[in-house]
């Protein structure tokens, strides 16, 4: 789990996937300049300097999905920081594994993390905070007040009566299922009507639609 500044400003998370990039939403870098971006490792309080190996990173492109914003919507909504150089993947820093293609994780667990706002239109948080939320079939959500504004490009999670969501600066962060130690990231935190509303659960990207995006466009990296 990683988070973004742009101009040393906090605002959208993301999730490293290999040596050389991170994944985040194509909204968060959506006409955004590279070089006032630069990406967080290894934080957990962002107010307090005292924890040691923090550390940044410049980045050195942008890939942002070419079929991201046509018709005005959260459709692709994925992208891909090329990191300026490579992080050592070593000790407590490691990738999150890329979810098997074609599968759907309905009836799943899914832990959304990041340092996004607690309340619709609130403050965003200092320290990252999880949240567990079911994830729904896309039929199932197609039902709910989204309707048919959710593709198959998309996975959403949450109660029907609320209580638990994503929020403003989780975006571009992880949906994970977890199995043991072992985190595998399905979506990537994408859009959502307010926060933890009744019968409008949180919209993720589905990332094993776009493994094959993933993998021709982070050849040059290494994911052991």
């Amino acid at each position: 789990m990683v988070y973004l500044l742009y101009n040393n400003r906090f605002y959208c998370g993301g999730s490293l996937i290999n040596n050389l990039y991170v994944m985040t939403a194509g909204h968060c870098v959506n006409g955004f300049s590279k070089e006032r971006l630069s990406v967080v490792f290894l934080d957990h309080d962002r107010s307090t300097t005292s924890e040691t190996r923090t550390f940044t990173k410049r980045i050195g492109a942008v890939l942002r999905h070419n079929l991201y914003g046509i018709g005005g919507s959260y459709n692709n909504d994925i992208a891909l920081l090329r990191l300026e150089s490579e992080v050592p993947l070593t000790g407590i820093l490691k990738p999150v594994c890329l979810p098997p293609i074609g599968k759907s994780f309905t009836g799943y667990t899914g832990i959304a993390t990041g340092w996004g706002a607690t309340q619709s239109h609130g403050q965003v948080s200092n320290k990252l905070r999880e949240v567990r939320v079911p994830i729904l079939s896309n039929v199932d959500c197609r039902k709910t007040g989204y309707r048919d504004r959710i593709t198959d490009n998309m996975l959403c999670a949450g109660y029907a009566q609320g209580t638990k969501d994503s929020c403003q600066g989780d975006s571009g962060g992880p949906l994970h299922i977890v199995n043991g130690t072992y985190h595998t990231i399905v979506g990537v935190t994408s859009w959502g009507e307010g926060c933890a509303e009744p019968n409008y659960p949180g919209v993720y990207t589905r990332v094993n639609r776009y493994i094959s995006w993933i993998n021709g466009n982070t050849r040059d990296a290494c994911y052991c």
